[in-house]
């Protein structure tokens, strides 16, 4: 495995959610101080988007606010399936694939 590869995090997710896995939140550096989140779309253009912290019991989510606005941006439709990469070293989610 690659040093590349022990950096990324493969994430897919459904657009119904905008939750961001636990491990992509510890890695992005989330938990400690929010901030916008770096996403990459399949063209390589960079978008920022805001975070939200929330409770869920006695544990911490992190949520991306303007969701809409990446899925109409990169047309997308709900039902689709993401496939994202989070790159540590470059502190982007990478937009891989769409189903």
């Amino acid at each position: 495995m690659s040093l590349l590869e022990k950096e990324k995090t493969d994430w897919y997710e459904n657009l119904n959610s905008k939750r961001l896995p636990v491990e992509v939140a510890r890695r992005s550096g989330l938990t400690q101080e929010l901030h916008e989140l770096k996403i990459q779309t399949l063209e390589g253009k960079m978008m920022l988007n805001e975070v939200e912290r929330e409770q869920n019991g006695d544990a911490p989510r992190y949520k991306m606010v303007k969701w809409g606005k990446f899925m109409s941006a990169n047309s997308l439709k709900k039902g689709d399936i993401l496939h994202f990469n989070f790159v540590t070293s470059k502190q982007v989610l990478e937009l891989r694939s769409v189903e």
